[in-house]
């Protein structure tokens, strides 16, 4: 270590010694750097480099550690491609484009998943290999990522690849009725019951019970009240 130079007897000074930032240790003071303002502090990172570090680069975080850092993620996600080798798949697109959307404050999309707080699976926001062993391939390239609920989060049990047609009946517009012992948009348990969707809105607009709605045929030069 070179030789620490002692504290300047100034109310104004903010000592760093034994302070952490990021991954150095701040061992002594070194005086000034080119400029009076510039204080120098001879740093140990947690990898064991000393060196010499502006005190500015410790505050702003601009600097926080020797650089080992670096490339230890630098290293990892290498691993992580040749680990899994799908990082031109539309798989491994969808979950970049998940995480983006729920993780990046600046997606066109964050106000949609951001500010409703919709949550990424922790497994598989830190391994793409976790989250491909549940969703599995693609079936065709019609299908998308979709959450059957869309209050919930991306999380098992409600993730699943959904063609747009699909999804266009799952949208949060759409109102969840119960139906044979399953919650379905309202579009969707209309078709099941073989009822027009328009009819079935009708009623239900007019008062009736979503069971009845549902259960009772449609008469023909009868006006339904």
């Amino acid at each position: 270590m070179t030789e620490p130079h002692p504290i300047p007897n100034d109310p104004r000074f903010q000592d760093l010694t034994g302070k952490r930032f990021g991954r150095w240790l701040v061992v002594g003071f070194l005086g000034n750097g080119r400029r009076s303002s510039m204080k120098m502090w001879w740093c140990r990172c947690e990898c064991g480099t000393e060196k010499k570090v502006y005190g500015s680069s410790l505050r702003t975080g601009q600097s926080k550690s020797c650089g080992c850092f670096h490339k230890e993620r630098t290293a990892q996600t290498g691993r992580e491609t040749r680990t899994h080798g799908m990082s031109k798949t539309p798989e491994f697109a969808a979950w970049i484009s998940m995480k983006q959307r729920c993780c990046n404050p600046h997606h066109q999309s964050a106000h949609n998943y951001i500010e409703r707080g919709i949550t990424i699976y922790r497994e598989w926001l830190n391994s793409f290999e976790a989250f491909f062993a549940y969703v599995g391939h693609r079936p065709t390239p019609k299908h998308t990522l979709e959450r059957k609920d869309n209050e919930k989060g991306y999380e098992p049990g409600n993730v699943r690849w959904a063609t747009m047609k699909e999804q266009a009946l799952n949208k949060r517009t759409n109102r969840l009725v119960p139906f044979q012992g399953e919650m379905l948009p309202l579009a969707e348990a209309s078709r099941r019951a073989g009822l027009d969707y328009g009819v079935v809105r009708t009623r239900l607009h007019n008062g009736w019970s979503v069971e009845r709605a549902l259960q009772t045929p449609v008469k023909s030069r009868r006006r339904e009240c």
